[in-house]
């Protein structure tokens, strides 16, 4: 799902966020179909290691190739955890995708909401044309059927506050 300026890239903002992570693979750089199956692996472990289906967590995927060398790696946004300690949680995702690709990570509680979602969503939201020849059609952000949904919900909602209002307005 490519995000535009005011549409998908403004709601991601209203979603309470969990976990910021960067994954990137080690050695050669692996096929995109592969990279994928492997990003979209770990993200199910998140899943696993809370005891909470996967299909109500909230994920937000972006690919990117890298400025130095072209390495393909990933940005992701997760919501929808109810783990106790995110810390120690983001510490154990960091060890599995290690142990699982070889590769490094920067994991972490989403701690300033709106620059989590700036840079998840960096191509859709700046008019950067370099950024975009440079890495191509990688300016795409893949967001889970959940993220999907609760964004058709709080679109319902203002709707319907703001339907209110002016009802209201004119009685």
């Amino acid at each position: 799902m490519k995000l535009t300026f005011t549409g998908e890239a403004y709601a991601l903002q209203r979603i309470r966020w969990d976990i910021n992570g960067a994954v990137t693979f080690k050695g050669a750089n692996p096929r995109p179909n592969h990279s994928y199956r492997q990003v979209w692996q770990h993200l199910r472990s998140i899943a696993e290691i809370t005891g909470q289906p996967y299909s109500s967590l909230l994920i937000a995927l972006r690919s990117e190739y890298g400025d130095l060398g072209g390495r393909l790696h990933f940005h992701y946004l997760v919501g929808g955890i109810k783990a106790p300690d995110p810390r120690s949680l983001c510490l154990r995702l960091d060890g599995e995708w290690k142990l699982q690709t070889k590769g490094s990570a920067e994991i972490q509680p989403v701690c300033d909401l709106l620059k989590g979602v700036a840079y998840i969503t960096k191509f859709a939201i700046r008019d950067d044309v370099d950024a975009l020849e440079r890495n191509g059609a990688v300016d795409q952000v893949t967001l889970s059927r959940s993220v999907r949904m609760v964004i058709r919900k709080q679109d319902r909602m203002r709707r319907d506050a703001l339907s209110a209002l002016a009802k209201k307005r004119r009685s």
